[in-house]
């Protein structure tokens, strides 16, 4: 089932990416409201961090423009975020 997405229109790359960093300004708001004490145990960056990982994963699928690119773009990501995490997990379960 493929959904009708309307064709952008006018929509420069820089209003996207404006778009982007304000999703992820307001994740990291969305955070700080729902989980005071987050940003507590994290360094300095973590916000700018946090912010700027959306910002760069919205903007990275702007190269694509096909469900079957999509699809593929979705795909590598799931599998390199389970292996992320195993990998860390694994990691920190062996720490002392």
């Amino acid at each position: 089932m493929t959904a009708n997405v309307p064709a952008r229109v006018n929509l420069t790359k820089q209003l996207i990416s404006d778009v982007a960093m304000d999703i992820g300004k307001e994740m990291v708001a969305y955070l700080e409201v729902m989980y005071p004490d987050i940003f507590n145990a994290m360094n300095g960056g973590c916000k700018l961090s946090i912010r700027n990982h959306i910002h760069n994963n919205i903007m990275a699928v702007l190269e694509y423009s096909t469900e079957e690119e999509y699809r593929a773009w979705i795909s590598r990501r799931k599998a390199f975020r389970r292996e992320w995490l195993a990998t860390y997990r694994k990691i920190r379960k062996a720490r002392p």
